[in-house]
Parts: C-alpha cells; structure tokens; sequence
C-alpha cells in the first residue's frame, strides 16, 4: 500500500501523515515498519520510481538491461525484449528500434545476428537509458490524445499541457497493413481512445491527427460511407471528442510509434462481433441456423474466393477470381465476422446452397414479386437476387392458383436519420418470465437490449437513464 501525498510544505505533509496514522490507530489498523518509508521525495514501485517529477523506471531495471549480453537464440531475445517492452511507455520510438530484432522471433525466420541487428540491440539499450520522465495524470486538466498510423502499426500518447503522461503503440496484422491509409487513421483515433479509456472516458478529449480527411469523414452521413467506417464510428459515440488536424511534422511524438509487439487482431473481432449481433437480429437467425450459414459459407467454392479477396486485397477485375468476380462492383461494401459469414452493409451475403431455403423463407407468406424483391433487398444479397426471386414466385403452386389481382398500397418508408441515435425505436416484451426493453437506431440498427424487474415507470426510467449515458439523448423516440 502506499500513501501519497502532493504537499506545499513540509509542515502541512507532516499534518496529514499524522491524521492518517490516527485514523489507522484508531481503525486498530498496524504498519510493518521495516516496510514503511515516511517522508520520502521518491518510491520504487514495481520497477518504476515515484517522485515529486513524476515516473521514471527503476535505475535497477535499466542497468540489467544495460549488462543484457548479447542473445544466442530466440529465447535469449525473446527474454531481452520482455523486458524492454515493460518499459515501452517512456519512449516515442522504441517500436521502431525493436522491429528488426521481433522480425528473428517469427516461426519462419532463420536466427541470423549480423552486424546490423547488433546495432538495433545497441540503439535500443541506449533508448531505454535516456528514458524521459512521465507526468502524472491530472484530472482537472484538458486530456489531448495525439494518434498516428504507420504503414505495419498505430501509435498514440496521453497528453496534459503538452507534456506526456502515457504511451501506447500496436502492430497491425497483415490484413490491416493493407486497409487504406484513412482506415488506418481512424483505427489509431480508436487505438488511443480505447487505450486510455481510463483516462478520457467521459471527459472532453481533444484528439490529434495528421490526416486531414478524418474530420471530414466524421460529418458524412452514415448511410454515405462504407459498413468498416460506420461500425468504427460508432465505436466513436461513447466519447466526447474533438478532432485537431496537426501538420505530420508536429506530430512526431505519435509518429514514432509503430510495430509495436502487441497486434490488433481483438480490434477486428470486436467489429466482427458487433456486425454478428446487427445481422443475428435482422435475419432472426437461431444460433445453430447461424452456424449452419457459417458452415455452408466455409464449404462454399463462391464463397471462398470472396473471402480471399476480403482478406488479401481486390485486384483488377480482370485479375480477380473468376467466382469472386461478380462481387468486383460491391468489393468496398464487402467484410466478414469473426465466424467467417460475408456481408454486404447490412445483408446477408448468402452460400449457394442456402438460397433455395431463404427463397423459401422470404416468400411463406405467398407475397407478389415485388414485396419478395423489397424483402429479399433488405436482408440479403447475392448475384442475380432479384431474377431468382421472380423466377420462384412465378413458379409457386399455390400463388398460381389463388392469383388474384393485387391492390395497389402506398407505400410508406420510414423517414431515415442522417446520423446514429437521432431517431430511436423502443418497445417492450417478455422473454421466459423475464421483462426486456429493446431500443432500435434507425439508422444503423444498432440494438440496446436490457432486462429488468418490473414495467413500473421508475424502472424503465433507471434503464433507460443508463442507455443514454452511453450513447446520450436522442431527438425522436
């Protein structure tokens, strides 16, 4: 345990250790004394050193890796970069230094120690000896988060008053190396965000960006941009933001931060979980229909070659594979979940052999070809959908046999929001005894799903109240 103190005088630290040690006597609370330290100016902590300056690291930690000796294998490295990489945070380029030496611990890699990687192992002993000192975080000055993207990582620092309080930096996954530079961008404002959530959650959080087309990006429409930038701009809502374009050659102290050891693969997975419960809910797909599509997907000639291209790159039309090809016109409106299941925006990118069973599915209640088309548009996609569609009205038996002239309706379309949680739906139902209030953006579709005891107005408010926390107010419920 350690206790803390930022005192004007000595007097006044004096004043309140001695209220502190009351309150332990009284509280019958005792202190091990070869364990306590009073009145000091600096602490160690867990290999970093505490002072009235702020964070440095232990001068033990720096010396070991100092005397670190030169690695013979793998292990040797993999040690040495252990114990470098906990000391990360106090320097803006000590990723770039180690992206050589992590290259020898890939399963593939021959150990090769030339006179270069000497120098790496070099450079990086020096940068952790002169690291800086980290200012401690206070919470009632402006938190500026400056972010950079690099062609293999992300980067960002905590800032307060142009002095930093944290690092961070991530690799990206050979996937992700090949997403357009402003999707990078718009993955490091996220990186740093999330990474010190701690930090900036529910506080004005001024971020910092090199790349000037992300301010533009943030005022489009949602339904104006591709399904990857919406699902990462609403990973945006939870945070009070505002963006700041720096000239890149202000920005170094993020710039430097790239190929760091960790990757990002959780980043996708949680787009990936999150674009699962959007298309779960719209396809009202049971879990084990679920892991039939997925399933059928895997097996899936057509399927597959898109899934290539998804995850390698389009090419040239001509260059594509020759089942992926029809796809071609749509390749930016194409992603896929976690389980391997294709989508278009929002819509099913259907198997080959699944079409016949949702065919079946979208016309059970024996409506015309054009209620089928509108149905079929909304949920699901797949080359030439709207000839299949006709073709399997026209032949249905029983449609044949019943036709009867069709009245013309009007056809009223809900009015859609340009931007998230400006319009909401909300109703309640009970699911096995238990009460449920669900809440539908109209725009994205996103859902909020939460139980609760009773339908009294005071419950529904508290459920209520917490939702709006996290996505705040919207103006048509």
């Amino acid at each position: 345990m350690i206790l803390h103190w930022v005192s004007p005088t000595m007097e006044e630290h004096c004043r309140l250790l001695r209220r502190t040690l009351l309150k332990a006597r009284k509280a019958n609370l005792k202190f091990n004394v070869l364990k306590t330290q009073l009145s000091q100016t600096s602490v160690n902590y867990l290999g970093l050193v505490l002072s009235d300056e702020g964070i440095k690291p232990d001068p033990k930690k720096i010396r070991a890796i100092e005397e670190f000796a030169t690695p013979n294998c793998k292990e040797d490295l993999q040690r040495f970069l252990g114990m470098v990489t906990y000391l990360a945070k106090f320097t803006s380029h000590l990723s770039n230094l180690t992206h050589n030496l992590r290259q020898l611990l890939k399963k593939d890699s021959v150990w090769i120690w030339d006179t270069n990687t000497e120098r790496d192992f070099e450079l990086v002993k020096q940068a952790i000896m002169k690291s800086p000192c980290l200012k401690y975080f206070n919470g009632n000055k402006a938190v500026t988060v400056s972010v950079d993207a690099s062609k293999n990582g992300l980067g960002a620092v905590l800032l307060q008053k142009g002095q930093p309080v944290a690092y961070g930096s991530v690799s990206l996954t050979q996937t992700q190396q090949r997403y357009a530079q402003i999707e990078k961008e718009l993955m490091a404002v996220i990186y740093g965000l999330e990474h010190f959530n701690y930090y900036t959650y529910e506080s004005i959080v001024t971020v910092q960006t090199d790349h000037k087309p992300i301010l533009g990006l943030s005022k489009k429409p949602y339904d104006k941009i591709s399904p990857r930038f919406q699902r990462m701009l609403l990973r945006l809502n939870k945070h009070n933001i505002q963006l700041e374009y720096v000239p890149g050659k202000n920005l170094k102290i993020a710039d430097a931060l790239s190929r760091a050891q960790s990757t990002t693969d959780n980043f996708d997975k949680v787009l990936g979980q999150e674009a699962t419960v959007r298309i779960n809910l719209l396809t009202q797909a049971s879990p084990t229909k679920w892991e039939k599509i997925a399933s059928l997907t895997a097996g899936d000639p057509e399927m597959l070659d898109v899934l290539f291209h998804i995850n390698n790159g389009w090419p040239q039309k001509k260059k594509t594979k020759i089942a992926a090809q029809p796809y071609w016109h749509c390749k930016e409106e194409l992603y896929s979940t976690k389980e391997g299941i294709i989508c278009r925006r929002q819509r099913l990118v259907v198997p080959v052999k699944y079409r016949k069973e949702i065919l079946k599915l979208l016309h059970v209640s024996h409506k015309g070809i054009v209620s089928s088309k509108i149905k079929a548009r909304e949920y699901f996609y797949w080359p030439n959908l709207n000839r299949d569609v006709e073709e399997y009205v026209f032949k249905c038996k029983i449609c044949q046999k019943y036709q009867r002239e069709n009245q013309k309706e009007i056809l009223i379309n809900a009015e859609i929001p340009g931007r998230p949680w400006q319009k909401v739906a909300c109703d309640f139902f009970c699911l096995k005894g238990k009460e449920h209030l669900l809440m539908i953006d109209y725009l994205s579709k996103y859902v909020e799903l939460k139980p609760f005891n009773s339908t009294t107005a005071q419950s529904v408010i508290t459920v209520m109240k917490f939702i709006y926390a996290t996505h705040g107010y919207q103006k048509n419920l």
